[in-house]
């Protein structure tokens, strides 16, 4: 367990205990308490993360992002071009987890904020057989950002582009075809609509935005809001621990009955 008080730069790649990683490295029961300062790609515990796992670990911390990418554990997620079965020699890849973490921080940045994760980049389902557990993470801090959120509390931006037909976001294709139920705090984000697309500009139809857009950025499938006085009750703790019962590599959930975490779901073990 890492605990700071203060971690930040003015530069890009900045989290409460990594700054950069690559390579499949594990992030295992880690915690950032203090504050991280930095520009882009800015996480409670780790600013970029290309490729790898991480699990039981929290962020009870501010971060803060001058300008975009910053999330209360991962500032942005991306998925290596790499990763293949044919490149790699073996009959099936291991997976990438990002399961079982928390946040409960205030996230500060001009655009693309979430509570878990600033944006998160993953190939087309079509092209790659690489499974990405996103699952049974939790976010209740505040999220404040000069531009709207369009998705939910939990990622900034699920990386999407344009073709010639319509228009495709791969990550959440991913995340629902090998994730699994993530919690957001209705208190913490006010979802906003838009007429036209932000973050790509004059590159995407009008048409093909308006077909997958509804309003707001569609989001993965199990993805849900509560609000806090129902995350903070013994049948949000047991929502979480049914996800966890039986795999013995992640912390089971109680009710923080100390008062150490604002009421919110802590780990015991």
């Amino acid at each position: 367990m890492f605990k700071w008080r203060y971690c930040g730069n003015d530069r890009n790649f900045t989290g409460g205990l990594i700054g950069f990683s690559s390579g499949q490295n594990r992030i295992i029961g880690c915690s950032n308490y203090g504050k991280v300062y930095g520009h882009r790609c800015v996480g409670g515990i780790i600013g970029y993360f290309e490729g790898g796992s991480i699990y039981n670990s929290f962020n009870r911390g501010e971060i803060i992002g001058r300008y975009e990418h910053v999330g209360g554990i991962i500032g942005e997620f991306t998925e290596p071009y790499q990763k293949s079965i044919k490149d790699s020699g073996l009959k099936e890849l291991p997976n990438d987890t990002v399961a079982n973490c928390y946040n409960t921080g205030i996230i500060m940045a001009r655009d693309v904020a979430g509570g878990i994760a600033g944006h998160i980049n993953l190939h087309p389902i079509q092209i790659s057989t690489w499974k990405v557990l996103f699952a049974n993470n939790y976010s209740s801090g505040k999220i404040r950002t000069r531009y709207p959120v369009i998705t939910d509390g939990l990622v900034g931006v699920y990386a999407y582009f344009a073709n010639s037909d319509n228009l495709v976001i791969p990550t959440i294709d991913r995340i629902n075809r090998d994730g699994a139920a993530c919690y957001w705090s209705e208190e913490s984000c006010k979802l906003s609509t838009i007429k036209k697309p932000r973050f790509e500009g004059s590159k995407i139809r009008s048409e093909a935005w308006n077909e997958i857009m509804y309003g707001s950025m569609k989001i993965p499938d199990s993805f849900r809001y509560f609000s806090n006085s129902e995350m903070k009750q013994d049948s949000f703790v047991d929502l979480l621990n049914k996800w966890v019962d039986k795999k013995n590599v992640f912390n089971q959930w109680g009710l923080d009955k100390k008062g150490i975490n604002d009421g919110f779901p802590i780990f015991i073990n």
